[in-house]
């Protein structure tokens, strides 16, 4: 009985259009496979495989615009959101970053950070700034999350054009509650523009005045900690419901809005280009995680800076689901760009209108 449950679940997996092309011969021949006594564990498992290759491949899917369009929305989701669901992971592992030097003496309450160019640091102090000396595993580190950074930066500005000709393209549609999925895809700006407005309001809120005191020391006064914390507190709640809204709002659209043409074309170019910059921020992380490693193996070197990062306990599982991303991205991006290629090829799109 649990081997017939699997083979209906994965029947179930297969994609609408080829549950109703090939559904009932498919349904004979596993039932010709049971009666011979093949293993339904194996049957299974192959119908997982071919449920796999029918939704990445397409293959022997009717060439209608409709199925087509639909495809192509599916396959553009499917590039771009892996980034989406793993960047917040890498940019907490990678983003805090805390330098000291293995040695007290000359460097004794110098603060060093990386540059923003390069990879050297730069200690500040009363007495100017310094150039320490970084071991190579160190350099590697700040190389790698300089280069994440400005990955992070482009993609977010690539996903962030695609999104406005997908607004576009969804107050040009005909789609059933148009008007409001078109007030929906404002709120991404919205969300972004009040975690700004509230990042400025927290700043304004923690800042103190300092007062020095008889023996040489300053203190603090002023300012309102309180309200600061609890800005801080609903500006991370604020991001993190914003961001989840973002992927909650590409699968519906992705479902439900018949994007006109030149938005398809447009998003099957921001897939192609958001893969790309995933694939270079994958292998930009993992030369992260090995230099992290190598530096955790290094003997200690006097007067060197070693980088410590507070979240790196958790490289290895955010670098396996990025693999996992990575994979579906580029899949997904191979997937939009033979979508549209059948549309563009056929001009279906004039079927359509007529």
């Amino acid at each position: 009985m649990r081997g017939r449950s699997f083979i209906e679940i994965a029947l179930r997996c297969y994609p609408k259009w080829w549950t109703e092309r090939y559904g009932e011969e498919m349904r004979a021949t596993v039932g010709d496979l049971v009666s011979e006594g093949r293993s339904q564990t194996a049957i299974s498992l192959s119908l997982f495989r071919g449920a796999v290759r029918s939704r990445v491949q397409g293959r022997g899917m009717p060439q209608n615009y409709g199925l087509l369009a639909a495809r192509t929305r599916i396959s553009i989701t499917a590039a771009t959101i892996p980034w989406l669901i793993v960047a917040p992971f890498v940019i907490i592992t990678t983003g805090q970053v805390s330098l000291y030097s293995n040695t007290s003496g000359d460097h004794s309450g110098v603060s060093y950070y990386f540059s923003f160019l390069g990879t050297g640091v730069l200690g500040t102090s009363a007495h100017g700034y310094r150039h320490p000396p970084l071991s190579t595993p160190t350099q590697v580190l700040g190389g790698s999350s300089q280069l994440l950074l400005w990955l992070t930066i482009i993609t977010i500005l690539v996903l962030a054009t695609g999104w406005g000709v997908c607004r576009d393209g969804v107050k040009h549609s005909r789609t059933p509650h148009q008007r409001r999925l078109g007030w929906l895809t404002r709120v991404p700006a919205i969300i972004f523009l009040l975690v700004i407005g509230m990042k400025i309001a927290q700043s304004n809120f923690s800042s103190h005045n300092f007062r020095g005191t008889r023996s040489g020391q300053s203190i603090a006064i002023g300012g309102h900690p309180a309200v600061a914390a609890l800005l801080g507190d609903a500006t991370w709640v604020l991001a993190v419901g914003g961001w989840i809204l973002v992927i909650a709002l590409a699968v519906v659209i992705a479902q439900k809005v018949n994007l006109p043409p030149a938005a398809l074309q447009f998003g099957r170019t921001v897939s192609v280009v958001t893969a790309g910059l995933t694939v270079l921020s994958f292998f930009a992380f993992v030369t992260w995680c090995t230099a992290l490693v190598a530096q955790s193996h290094e003997s200690p070197v006097a007067g060197t800076i070693t980088a410590s990062y507070p979240h790196d306990v958790v490289w290895l599982p955010v670098a396996l689901a990025f693999g996992v991303g990575v994979a579906v991205s580029v899949l997904g991006a191979a997937s939009a760009k033979r979508s549209w290629r059948s549309i563009s090829s056929q001009k279906m799109w004039s079927t359509e209108a007529s």
